[in-house]
């Protein structure tokens, strides 16, 4: 496994990063696309992530429902924007998680790191409940 991102160390900067927007204030939507550009927009988003701890980090939603497959390189990377999250006191939520995905996840002992929702709505609406 690669070492964590450290906070100086800055991935290569892609021409078309993974789209992401604030959906509102403090969470951010992000849209993936699948493999090889996944991984590297799961490094930069990382990336983002720990650069805005100062500031306390954002809720992120990350939207797996273009991505057929995940390999051993984007579980990790999951795993450091899940830690990014964390360090800046924001939560991950995976959206529009396949059978083919959870099973990766379940085979590599990762089902109960990520808190997976159906879609990108239920991901948003159980960040607005956790709120309430």
């Amino acid at each position: 496994m690669r070492p964590p991102l450290l906070a100086n160390s800055k991935p290569k900067v892609k021409a078309n990063p993974m789209p992401t927007r604030e959906w509102r204030e403090g969470i951010w939507l992000c849209e993936t696309g699948p493999e090889p550009q996944l991984s590297e927009d799961l490094e930069n988003l990382a990336y983002r992530l720990t650069q805005q701890l100062e500031g306390g980090g954002p809720d992120v939603v990350v939207d797996l429902s273009t991505v057929k497959f995940l390999n051993s390189v984007c579980l990790g990377r999951l795993i450091e924007v899940r830690a990014a999250c964390q360090r800046g006191g924001g939560r991950l939520r995976l959206a529009g998680v396949t059978d083919r995905i959870w099973s990766v996840l379940l085979a590599s002992n990762l089902d109960r790191s990520f808190r997976c929702l159906e879609d990108v709505s239920t991901a948003l609406a159980s960040l607005a409940v956790e709120d309430a």
